[in-house]
């Protein structure tokens, strides 16, 4: 693992743009090191837990998404993407996950659209949940699952 030293005179690492405030303060992981690099990992899965209209446009999930895609990584380094499905029917900034029982859809196809190797669902506990929106947004997702 290689930990550099949070300075001004560090160049600038996708960390510096993704990770939260904690990890910044304390030092970073140089993700393109890792992706770039021989034998460091074997797969990257950043966890994009934001829905498609967040309201910062920035992490919005279509954009985060084609920051991790357009990274340029070894032929052996794969890319997966964790989605959450713990979000399911709740609320947040725009309630686009209580409004919307499509969004994990939307983002599975989003991801095969870009060639991503595959996802994870945090947690997948969420999609068996009794809430009505839980299980429209689970119905939605099996065919993709086949």
């Amino acid at each position: 693992m290689t930990l550099l030293p949070l300075d001004k005179s560090a160049s600038t690492t996708l960390t510096e743009l993704f990770a939260r405030p904690i990890i910044l303060k304390n030092g970073y992981a140089d993700i393109k090191e890792w992706i770039q690099t021989d034998d460091y990992v074997d797969y990257v899965m950043p966890q994009i837990y934001w829905g498609f209209d967040y309201p910062t446009t920035e992490y919005a999930y279509e954009n985060m998404l084609k920051k991790w895609v357009s990274l340029k990584r070894n032929d052996s380094v794969k890319l997966y993407i964790g989605l959450a499905a713990y979000k399911i029917g709740t609320e947040d900034q725009n309630n686009e996950w209580i409004e919307n029982t499509d969004i994990l859809k939307r983002q599975i196809l989003s991801l095969r659209a870009k060639n991503v190797r595959g996802f994870s669902l945090f947690s997948y506990s969420y999609l068996f949940s009794t809430n009505e929106n839980n299980k429209k947004e689970f119905e939605n997702i099996i065919p993709l699952l086949n």
